[in-house]
């Protein structure tokens, strides 16, 4: 931490910030295997997923396991679902 007010209060900020987002994925997003989940158990879980990087034709492409492809379809999904939600339409 700073003497800096300012800076100690943007470091707050984005500490709740990143703790709200958390809650929100654990509610709406992670599968229920993660409802209780911690951060660092979040994190590992994506740091875990083995995966091939691969370069054919200009092109990048990441393959990973069915279960994660799975999984991010459904995350996917519910996203769009939460955005329905929250998302107010104006004319």
């Amino acid at each position: 931490m700073s003497r800096n007010f300012g800076a100690n209060a943007a470091y707050w900020n984005i500490a709740v910030l990143a703790s709200s987002l958390h809650s929100l994925m654990k509610q709406h997003i992670l599968p229920e295997e993660f409802s209780s989940a911690r951060p660092k158990t979040v994190r590992f879980m994506f740091d875990s997923i083995a995966g091939l990087l691969m370069t054919h034709a200009r092109k990048v492409t990441l393959k990973v396991s069915g279960y994660f492809l799975n999984w991010m379809k459904q995350a996917q999904r519910r996203l769009r679902e939460l955005r329905k939600k929250l998302c107010v339409q104006t004319v």
